[in-house]
């Protein structure tokens, strides 16, 4: 994979404070709407905040990024800040000209991620990000940009061939033991899957493959940790993590299943969930998120904290 932009390499020499753009980003609503490079976790983001309306956000001038192709792809990551949202369902969006391409449901300090491949017509385009929907109180929601994208697939790469590679797999995990010699099932921690928390573990079949049962729960970071440091992650390669399990029992109004990443505790993705519920996470790893995450925790937010869940896959995959 080839980084056209990476938003970091931007803002590495930016100083922190007011954010007056780029050749490539530009703040909509300006100077009503304020742009600000902070400092969270020791990486440069960009928040915007003091928005003057829904439509306040980031312009993207493709024209200023040299040699666009058909097929490049346009990543952005980042998280919902400060602000109540009410009435009816918003959304991040990604618009040009023609309209919205593409949006991502939010509530209150949750993530989004939005990918959208280049059409030939839009390479000289202006895109624009906002939000989206209906409720008096949207523009006062800030949002975090942790990632600007834009990628091409390697020319080396076979065309047409799969070129993902599975980085680790749950099923796969010769570590993860689910029978005791006395007959017993229990849980240690393994090279890639670790303990958070006090919750009980046990290890299961389900199938031919190994499953993983977690319960006993009191606090909401009882859970399990993705390993990520130990997965020899490569910078400048892009993964995706998978997570399905399902709910066991009863679930408190309120409860979703959540993926945090560690250091942190930022959500990158997470789910509503109800009795019995099966449920998928998934979030691709920034550039960022590869230099500086340890690890990716599965656990719930607080309303959830005594809810058991079963962990029937974890994959991790290089795109």
């Amino acid at each position: 994979m080839l980084i056209l932009f990476d938003s970091q390499e931007m803002l590495e020499n930016a100083k922190l404070g007011e954010f007056n753009g780029s050749g490539f980003i530009s703040v909509i609503r300006a100077p009503h709407t304020m742009a600000k490079v902070e400092l969270v976790e020791d990486v440069k983001t960009l928040l915007l905040t003091e928005r003057a309306d829904r439509s306040s956000g980031i312009y993207m001038h493709l024209r200023e990024i040299p040699n666009l192709q058909e097929g490049d792809r346009l990543t952005i990551t980042g998280r919902v800040g400060d602000g109540v949202i009410v009435g009816s369902s918003w959304s991040i969006a990604l618009l040009a000209s023609g309209g919205v391409q593409l949006s991502h449901s939010i509530a209150p300090d949750s993530v989004f991620a939005l990918s959208h491949l280049l059409e030939a017509s839009e390479l000289d385009k202006t895109f624009l990000m906002h939000t989206i929907g209906w409720g008096v109180q949207a523009p006062l929601m800030d949002f975090y940009i942790d990632s600007i994208l834009i990628t091409r697939r390697d020319i080396a790469e076979d065309e047409g061939a799969d070129t993902r590679t599975t980085v680790y797999s749950l099923v796969d995990d010769p570590n993860l033991q689910w029978m005791n010699a006395d007959g017993s099932s229990s849980f240690e921690n393994t090279l890639y899957v670790l303990r958070s928390g006090e919750p009980s573990l046990s290890v299961f079949k389900r199938g031919s493959s190994n499953a993983i049962f977690v319960t006993n729960r009191a606090k909401d970071f009882d859970g399990i940790d993705i390993n990520l440091a130990r997965l020899d992650l490569r910078v400048g390669n892009q993964y995706k993590v998978t997570v399905s399990g399902r709910v066991d029992g009863d679930v408190p109004e309120g409860s979703e299943i959540t993926m945090q990443g560690i250091p942190g505790y930022n959500w990158r993705s997470n789910m509503k969930i109800h009795k019995d519920m099966e449920f998928t996470l998934v979030h691709t790893l920034t550039q960022s998120e590869v230099e500086r995450l340890k690890a990716l925790r599965i656990t719930t937010n607080a309303q959830g904290a005594s809810v058991s869940f079963f962990i029937y896959s974890i994959d991790v995959v290089r795109l």
